[in-house]
């Protein structure tokens, strides 16, 4: 239901490194027991938040695919869990979890 991928070593102005976090996202086939998986990528106290939905089998933000010349944008971590807002999403994200858990 939830994955998280952290970058402590990496600068988010690194374009490899950024382009390395989104290639995560790769999320695997098969069947999954609930309606959505939700995984963030974080860089230090910034963070982004994807959200894959079993039924479309869809992931937002957009994925960026690794052949692409394109790396996301440092925008597309947002958040920030030291600042009001950052620490706001997260907090809704781990009750989504804990929402979904407990109807497993």
């Amino acid at each position: 239901m939830l994955f998280a991928a952290i970058e402590t070593n990496r600068s988010l102005v690194d374009l490899s490194a950024r382009a390395r976090a989104d290639g995560l996202r790769q999320i695997a086939s098969g069947t999954i027991p609930t309606s959505k998986l939700i995984d963030i990528s974080s860089f230090r106290t910034q963070f982004c938040v994807y959200t894959f939905t079993t039924k479309t089998r869809a992931v937002e933000p957009h994925l960026i695919l690794a052949d692409a010349a394109t790396v996301a944008s440092q925008d597309r971590w947002a958040f920030d869990i030291l600042i009001y807002g950052g620490d706001v999403k997260l907090k809704e994200v781990v009750a989504a979890v804990k929402a979904m858990a407990a109807n497993l």
